[in-house]
């Protein structure tokens, strides 16, 4: 039976990750938008203006740019005002492409896509740090996995839904669900660390009997003020990420996870899966589904993996992903080398293979950000590795057609495949494991991995 805690946990979880959801939803939004939007198509929903080419890819970048410019912000509204208000805030941003509904023009669009790129940035630069900050070490991984699941799900949602609506219905059901959001979750106590962080003690203890559904919370507790104290007698800022040699490799494991992350492929490969994918003679694999099918496949890998973190481990997890993806990308580029109707069918397979084993490239960096920092500078962590994933989503999104272009789709595959493999070969030399672990054996792990890198350097330089 599941204990009353994980319970409250995973509905916790739920409701917070549903600016996560959002974000996925307004994702997919531009590409059931684009036949709807453009100028060369009639406009059969009467939606008042037209976009050309340049001013559609704006609106596909825009929501990246604001992705990008809000995690800044966001670090410094979780420090000052907590995780929870920081996420009602970025459902505040949700809301704003409202007025995209009363004044529907060009710039109205503009704004609108740019706020929930920000709404994005500020939720997924505070959701990994409230939820791991609420839940036990045991289900922390499973429980940070929700944020990709959530995300996949909002794509996954506008692209089989979006098609066959209105848009202004499918614009009018995401500018609703923010409330919704807002509402339920002004109900979900705060992190009982960030409390702890700001002595508001016994704030704290109510926050963690709530999550725990227990009275006896006296030792993590205890464990909870004591880490507290200790990480804020250190000041917090950007610069001590690099400072410190200890939060140096954190960050160093954080940044370039994050980046492969979406240097990997996953955002370009969902957009432009429809113009890169052949036509074959079997019904729904085509390039009008592909998209659908790569996030089928993603789902139904997400769903099937999401206990994978707690129990293979976050290291194993994140190194099979990466090796398996590169293992599909490279089967697909070896195919448009020198394509073939015949076997067109082959490379909806390896999509799918992809997209199934794309769970702990996506989910894994997330879970890292939370673990791996002490309470001072966690934020400014988080901003950070937000900062990298939205700048790899923009360099893939921006010349993944450019490459096609000029080179050819099995070149793309092969960049694709070769980064998908730096992610196995950094997991395996620079990852370790944090399964199960509290946030003071992982500042342990960290401090004596350091000193034993010192000695090496110390005993090298006498040698010399």
């Amino acid at each position: 039976m599941v204990s009353s805690s994980y319970l409250r946990q995973g509905a916790a979880v739920n409701l917070a990750c549903i600016p996560s959801l959002l974000a996925g939803a307004w994702i997919s939004w531009a590409s059931v938008s684009l036949k709807k939007l453009m100028d060369t198509e009639p406009d059969l929903e009467h939606i008042g203006f037209r976009l050309n080419t340049y001013q559609m890819s704006w609106m596909i970048c825009l929501l990246d740019l604001g992705n990008a410019s809000s995690p800044i912000l966001a670090c410094i509204i979780m420090k000052k005002i907590g995780r929870k208000y920081s996420l009602l805030i970025s459902g505040c941003f949700s809301c704003i492409p409202i007025l995209f509904l009363f004044y529907q023009d060009v710039i109205c669009l503009y704004i609108a896509r740019f706020s929930v790129g920000f709404a994005k940035g500020i939720a997924m630069t505070t959701l990994s740090l409230y939820i791991s900050e609420i839940a036990e070490s045991r289900i922390r991984g499973t429980l940070v996995v929700f944020v990709t699941i959530y995300m996949y799900m909002g794509i996954l949602s506008v692209l089989l839904i979006g098609p066959h609506i209105y848009l202004s219905t499918l614009s009018i059901t995401l500018c609703i669900l923010p409330f919704v959001f807002m509402f339920f979750f002004s109900f979900v106590p705060e992190s009982p660390y960030y409390l702890a962080s700001v002595m508001k003690l016994r704030d704290a203890k109510e926050s963690l009997k709530w999550f725990r559904g227990s009275d006896n919370v006296d030792e993590e507790f205890t464990a909870i003020v004591r880490k507290s104290e200790a990480d804020m007698k250190e000041t917090g800022s950007f610069m001590e990420l690099f400072r410190n040699p200890i939060n140096r490799k954190a960050m160093f494991i954080v940044f370039v996870t994050s980046a492969l992350n979406r240097l990997g492929g996953i955002t370009s490969l969902i957009i432009y899966a429809p113009k890169t994918f052949p036509e074959t003679n079997i019904p729904y694999l085509d390039p009008a589904h592909s998209s659908t099918i790569l996030m089928l496949s993603i789902m139904a890998g997400g769903i099937t993996q999401y206990r994978v973190a707690d129990i293979l481990g976050r290291k194993p997890f994140l190194a099979l992903s990466s090796i398996l993806d590169c293992i599909a990308l490279v089967l697909i580029g070896i195919y448009f080398i020198s394509p073939s109707s015949d076997y067109s069918y082959v490379v909806y397979i390896l999509l799918i293979l992809y997209g199934f084993c794309v769970t702990g490239v996506g989910a894994v960096p997330y879970i890292l950000v939370g673990e791996m920092f002490p309470m001072n500078i966690r934020c400014e962590a988080a901003a950070f590795s937000t900062v990298s994933m939205a700048a790899g989503s923009t360099i893939t999104n921006k010349f993944h057609l450019l490459l096609v272009s000029f080179a050819n789709t099995s070149v793309v595959m092969f960049i694709y495949a070769f980064l998908n493999f730096l992610m196995f070969a950094f997991t395996m030399k620079f990852v370790f494991e944090t399964k199960c672990k509290t946030f003071e054996e992982i500042q342990s792990i960290l401090e004596k991995s350091v000193r034993k890198n010192e000695r090496k350097r110390q005993k090298n330089g006498r040698s010399v």
